[in-house]
């Protein structure tokens, strides 16, 4: 293969880039290196058609005979089998230049129609898909990155073979290298395909290990469903009908290089993925997988009950083995156990709401007792006396000072700062005792002859007690 200009970049010529401007004043913010990259991945799998249209493509970047070269070296790879077959180009261009160059050259070379299908499966617009990409390195990575990682990206499938060679990056095939390691030569060449078969090395291991995570959201499932089901199982859309059957797919898929996994409180009953480890052997292991999904959504849609209606039929079928059958009724147990709890909690809720209301009725009415409004010391001997047991407030004060929302401020801070209603309480039965010594003593001490009643307040309980 030769070409109009022989003399190229050399391949340590670190990446030509221009720093995105992240501000305000105006400046570029979008990529612009010389480092480009291209995936075709329609949801049908490329055609041998496409795949000859795109290496024509790829050789006119590199400037064959007859053409202006724009790339200075370039990788073509084919990868996957059947639906999952995809083309990767990668390109050390010439000169930088922005995304929508490279974008728009090979958009114009597949064509509106074949862009159009490749989003498309059995004639159903798949929304969300991109058939076509074209990157460039993160902004922060080009100042570093090397021509050689930026190259073997597209040869990684070379390390399937842990003993694979530079030759296996170019097998002509599968694997096509145009111009990567020309002009070098002894030490600097051993070099440079050292760096390049690491690099190759190192993304295949990061695909292989590369496992997305399912969370019981709605932008978690939607999001990693819509990316599965169009090549994995096109005849199963993502919908409610179909989600735990799509899920079910998702983790038991074996792929090369994406695995699936639920998280870790995905499931809403205890023991579901040791289960599964138990079970993963068994001829219907993906029907216990998509029960078991299920049975978490209707837990979710029943309030954290689970739908028992099937399983009720079918124990009066004498379907189910005696172990079965016990299982179920524990089953059963324990959702009227959560039901009772939940009742519970309910009563309870009842039970703090009439505190409350039991509350303000006892404010209420000992406000009407330590108010002096319309009542005399006789009628109301605890009229006057509110000062020693709420303090802040005083019955015997006008106006505002003892309105009922004070009283009841400062009668609730009372009683939390004195330890309760005890004070009050003691202090009404020592006024109630004052009142029936005044009322019998004459009476008590004609057959007692009892002493002198004290004078002190804090007496007076006890010297009741002793008549």
């Amino acid at each position: 293969m030769t070409s109009i200009v022989t003399r190229r970049i050399p391949l340590d010529y670190p990446c030509i880039f221009l720093p995105r401007n992240l501000g305000s004043t105006g400046g570029p913010n979008k990529a612009d290196s010389n480092y480009h990259a291209v995936v075709w991945r329609p949801l049908a799998g490329v055609t041998e058609e496409q795949i000859e249209m795109l290496h024509n493509q790829f050789l006119k970047d590199l400037g064959v005979v007859g053409h202006n070269r724009i790339a200075e070296r370039g990788m073509f790879s084919i990868e996957g089998s059947g639906r999952e077959r995809h083309v990767h180009i990668a390109l050390i261009l010439t000169n930088r230049a922005e995304t929508i160059q490279t974008s728009s050259r090979y958009k114009e070379l597949l064509g509106e129609v074949a862009l159009l299908k490749a989003c498309e499966i059995n004639g159903v617009k798949i929304k969300k898909h991109v058939a076509l990409k074209c990157v460039q390195p993160k902004t922060d990575l080009m100042e570093n990155y090397k021509q050689t990682t930026w190259l073997a990206y597209t040869a990684k499938e070379a390390a399937l073979n842990p003993d694979f060679t530079i030759e296996d990056c170019n097998n002509g095939n599968t694997r096509r290298m145009e111009f990567v390691f020309d002009g070098l030569e002894g030490n600097a060449l051993l070099a440079a395909q050292t760096r390049f078969i690491t690099a190759a090395k190192t993304f295949w291991h990061s695909k292989l290990v590369k496992k997305k995570i399912i969370y019981f959201t709605k932008d978690s499932m939607e999001k990693l469903a819509n990316e599965f089901y169009p090549t994995h199982c096109p005849e199963l859309p993502w919908c409610p009908e179909n989600r735990a059957v799509v899920l079910a797919r998702m983790y038991l898929h074996k792929g090369r290089y994406l695995k699936y996994d639920f998280a870790s409180n995905f499931f809403k009953e205890k023991y579901i993925k040791e289960r599964f480890a138990l079970h993963c052997h068994e001829e219907d292991f993906h029907d216990q997988v998509v029960k078991a999904i299920q049975d978490t959504f209707d837990i979710v849609e029943n309030g954290g009950r689970k739908s028992i209606g099937t399983k009720r039929k079918k124990l009066s079928n004498g379907e189910r083995s005696n172990g079965e059958s016990i299982q179920i009724e524990f089953e059963e147990l324990e959702m009227r156990y959560e039901d009772l709890k939940k009742r519970n909690k309910e009563l309870e809720m009842r039970n703090e709401d009439l505190k409350k209301r039991n509350e303000e009725l006892m404010v209420a009415v000992y406000y009407s007792m330590f108010t002096p409004k319309q009542k005399t010391e006789d009628r109301n001997p605890y009229a006057g006396q509110s000062r020693h047991l709420i303090p802040g407030w005083n019955a015997s004060q006008e106006d505002h000072e003892h309105d009922e929302w004070n009283f009841k401020y400062h009668f609730k801070r009372s009683i939390t700062e004195k330890g309760g209603w005890k004070h009050i309480v003691r202090y009404m039965a020592e006024v109630e005792v004052d009142k029936y010594i005044k009322r019998n003593y004459e009476k008590m001490r004609s057959f007692v002859n009892p002493p002198e009643p004290p004078k002190s307040e804090v007496d007076r309980t006890q010297y009741f007690t002793n008549c």
